[in-house]
């Protein structure tokens, strides 16, 4: 009796205590439906928790908000000889995999950090294809667009200097949705990806082989990070303003509207009204005075 009085005694833990393990179990399967391998299946639960446990989320975390090319290499490292029975080559391998999963054809990874590698390659195109699918997991958008988090230890601050002013100033977009930048050598190919949303629409934006991040130590030894002409911030930071000036979201026809009519050979009537099932729009370039005009044409095979 007692026992029960101290557990009922505090509603919110017991809550928590019930319901945890359920709502976990539920993140876990849904994380299932969209991994190569099945580590959480019901009788690889546990190796599926230890992958994806504390280690594994401070790794993943350091990749997409600090750039942490390390991190990502341990993981691929791991994950890859652990359950992919390969190592890292194994890793890259389900990284080629899925860039055919997505309609790439001219895309080929040969490690896990983008790094200059003579056989590795892709498109400015190809690599908008890559940010538009990692753009349909939420929590990994929320992830690469923080400002920085503490991983209990140190402060993590993010290298899109989009996102964070703290190592480089004068960068800041607020219209900026993450996602991730990266130098290719010491002496520049600076990429940065980024998107931002107006009127419902997402816009990806990819600037690459910008100048690099000049980096200059004083007489103490301190460090400080610079950018000069050409770089990335300053054609991004363009490139959003721009688009939210550029472009207008029209409505061509709306579900109110009667868009035209159909002869009908047998029926009670000899017409029938055409109205849309749903509101069309169409995106144009915003020049004073536009207009949209459409044509209703039938298809003869329905």
């Amino acid at each position: 009796k007692r026992c029960a009085k101290e557990i009922l005694r505090d509603p919110v833990n017991l809550g928590f205590g019930l319901g945890f393990p359920l709502v976990l179990l539920m993140l876990l399967s849904a994380i299932q439906a969209n991994i190569p391998v099945s580590l959480f299946e019901i009788d690889t639960l546990t190796p599926g928790i230890t992958v994806f446990g504390l280690s594994f989320m401070t790794l993943f975390s350091a990749t997409l908000v600090a750039c942490a090319n390390d991190a990502v290499a341990a993981i691929a490292c791991d994950f890859g000889e652990k359950y992919l029975g390969g190592g890292i080559m194994e890793f890259v391998a389900r990284m080629n995999k899925k860039a055919e999963e997505i309609g790439l054809q001219n895309t080929k990874f040969e490690n896990p950090t983008g790094l200059d590698s003579a056989n590795q390659y892709s498109t400015l195109r190809e690599v908008v294809k890559i940010a538009a699918a990692f753009y349909q997991y939420d929590e990994l958008v929320k992830l690469s667009d923080v400002e920085s988090y503490f991983n209990g230890k140190s402060t993590v601050r993010n290298k899109n200097y989009l996102k964070c002013n703290y190592y480089v100033d004068g960068y800041l977009n607020k219209n900026a949705i993450g996602l991730i930048a990266g130098q290719l050598n010491k002496s520049g190919n600076y990429c940065l990806i980024t998107a931002s949303q107006k009127e419902g629409r997402t816009y990806i934006f990819v600037v690459m082989c910008a100048s690099g991040l000049i980096v200059t130590r004083d007489e103490e030894n301190r460090v400080s990070y610079s950018l000069g002409a050409g770089n990335a911030y300053t054609d991004m930071n363009k490139l959003i303003n721009w688009t939210r000036e550029a472009f207008v979201l029209l409505p061509v026809a709306t579900t109110d509207n009667i868009v035209g009519e159909l002869r009908v050979n047998s029926g009670e009537s000899d017409h029938a009204m055409v109205v849309p099932a749903q509101n069309v729009e169409k995106l144009v370039i915003n020049v004073e005075g536009v207009k949209l005009e459409y044509k209703l044409i039938l298809d003869e095979g329905t």
